[in-house]
């Protein structure tokens, strides 16, 4: 009870503090307190949404079956994509900005300090950046993007249900997502082979309906990587890391 009633105060700051950003919507570059005041307010919320959606998808994952978590996991997202949208309107304005400008900012004002990093990457993203606009068209269609996703964890984690297996005891156990990673290693060959047997030959009995979640999936990922003018998916997700896509191969 007391978790959940954190989680609503939690919930009532973050619906209270999005629209201030709306106080610093075109106005980034008329100050360096204007912007610093803006990035710290982003901060601020971020920190927010850093404890309010991994405590419902937390509670979710011990019971995806758990209707009033799946609920409240949906509650958190609406709330993640609306803060996205709130915030879409920083990056697209500070591209347009001259950086000799940005600069000069940042050398006005101590607090800049911190933001060293997220100036110099936002520097090497900016031909990936796209108009204000369209980036918060990107940032709302993150819930619909997270289709996919949510389909493949339903099915898996809470409709599909696995055999029982026995185990090195010979005591007959009910296999589980969870219960297959220990079960898997077991020092018991015959344990092994039906645990893998057994997640498998479930999973096949739906290797439609998994492989059009991934297909799903995969044009996601086609989709953004185009929208944001990447060459490929790999450099999309390795990009914004600053992960040369050498540095994957090799350790692929």
């Amino acid at each position: 009870m007391q978790m959940m009633q954190n989680g609503k105060r939690i919930t009532f700051k973050a619906l209270k503090l999005l629209p201030e950003f709306k106080n610093f919507e075109g106005k980034l570059g008329l100050s360096a307190k204007n912007l610093l005041n803006c990035l710290t307010l982003k901060d601020e919320v971020s920190i927010i949404f850093e404890k309010l959606y991994p405590f419902a998808k937390l509670q979710q994952d011990e019971n995806t079956a758990d209707n009033k978590y799946q609920a409240l996991t949906g509650k958190a997202q609406t709330l993640l994509t609306d803060f996205s949208a709130a915030v879409s309107f920083i990056e697209p304005e500070l591209n347009s900005l001259p950086e000799d400008k940005l600069n000069k900012f940042r050398k006005q004002e101590k607090g800049f300090k911190k933001y060293d990093f997220y100036f110099e990457n936002l520097f090497k993203q900016k031909k990936h950046i796209l108009s204000q606009n369209e980036d918060e068209i990107l940032s709302r269609s993150a819930q619909i993007a997270q289709v996919p996703s949510d389909v493949f964890n339903m099915l898996t984690n809470a409709d599909i249900k696995f055999p029982e297996i026995t185990d090195e005891k010979g005591k007959k156990v009910q296999l589980s997502e969870g219960r297959y990673s220990s079960f898997i290693r077991s020092t018991d060959r015959h344990v092994r082979q039906e645990t893998f047997n057994s997640l498998l030959g479930t999973y096949n009995q739906y290797r439609n309906t998994l492989a059009a979640t991934l297909d799903g999936n995969v044009k996601q990922s086609v989709f953004y990587s185009k929208v944001r003018k990447y060459p490929s998916c790999l450099e999309a997700a390795l990009s914004p890391h600053n992960i040369p896509v050498s540095v994957y191969n090799n350790l692929v």
